[in-house]
């Protein structure tokens, strides 16, 4: 709100976008492009979207699912790998088949990451989502912690 009544101070009229802009509403990410992000250890675009969305302590639970969901399909998709040694031919042929869009983030997904570091990834995760539950309301920042630390992390 200060950031608007600063901006408003000189001027009659502001408009929506005006405000939307100000506010960063316009820039919101979904918590699968997080996930994604942080996956591919892009700790720049991580902080990024951690510091343009508000999350709330019912967000960490369902980014946590959707990590957990992203981190079994890497599992399979590192296990066919081990047979086919073709990212791309390994991706084709993942069933339930694999967004268009998504498919380059994928294999930036399987090319940062070992199959054992995504199952010691898998167990934490699973550990993180019983103490995001147990500490509701610390649960942003153990989550926030978490996922920079794994940005980072080299594998």
């Amino acid at each position: 709100l200060s950031k608007i009544e600063s901006y408003a101070k000189n001027k009659k009229n502001i408009t929506i976008q005006e405000i939307s802009k100000l506010t960063n509403l316009s820039e919101n990410f979904s918590y699968a492009e997080l996930c994604d992000q942080c996956l591919a250890k892009n700790l720049k675009k991580t902080i990024q979207i951690l510091n343009e969305n508000n999350y709330g302590s019912e967000d960490c639970i369902a980014i946590t699912r959707i990590f957990i969901a992203k981190i079994k399909r890497l599992i399979k998709l590192k296990e066919d790998n081990l047979i086919n040694k073709n990212y791309d031919t390994v991706i084709a042929k993942y069933k339930p088949p694999i967004f268009w869009k998504e498919k380059e983030i994928v294999k930036i997904h399987m090319q940062k990451w070992s199959i054992n570091s995504i199952n010691n990834l898998l167990y934490e995760l699973n550990d993180l989502e019983l103490t995001l539950k147990k500490n509701m309301e610390n649960s942003l920042n153990i989550l926030s912690d978490f996922i920079l630390s794994k940005s980072k992390t080299n594998n």
